[in-house]
């Protein structure tokens, strides 16, 4: 009975010593020790000796993997966002319409923002996709 408790007994015990030093030489000590001008080996530990080139690879590899043209793309411009953004702008307008706000205030404040450009371009480019259309095309001819 006992050669069959003792082992993973055993092995439990040296798996969490190995882990612990693991962990430790890992992550410890933060900065070099030294011994007169000597400086101890394994100092300072892995992580903060090489956390300059770590996190530059960590952000290349979200910039590649995770934050790429692609996905911000799919992730702002999907009918779930269009329709958040058509009603925070509705929301806007008629909070300045609310205020008693003249259509020339409106626009001054639009346009201070750059804001009219963007939707000129945005309305441009919808329009002609709109017209492009077959069907559109029949419908105006």
């Amino acid at each position: 009975m006992i050669d069959k408790i003792l082992p993973p007994i055993i092995g439990g015990i040296i798996g969490y010593f190995t882990n612990w030093l693991a962990i430790k030489m890992l992550f410890l000590p933060r900065e070099p020790k030294y011994i007169g001008k000597f400086k101890l080996p394994f100092t300072p530990g892995l992580i903060p000796k090489e956390r300059a080139r770590l996190s530059k690879k960590i952000a290349m590899v979200c910039e590649e993997n995770i934050l790429n043209k692609e996905t911000i793309e799919q992730n702002l411009f999907n009918e779930k966002n269009k329709e958040k953004v058509y009603l925070l702008i509705e929301k806007n307008f008629n909070n300045l319409i609310e205020k008693d706000y003249t259509i020339n205030e409106i626009l001054e404040k639009i346009n201070k923002n750059n804001i009219l450009e963007i939707i000129e371009e945005k309305g441009y480019n919808y329009i002609k996709d709109y017209l492009q259309t077959e069907e559109n095309q029949q419908y105006i001819s």
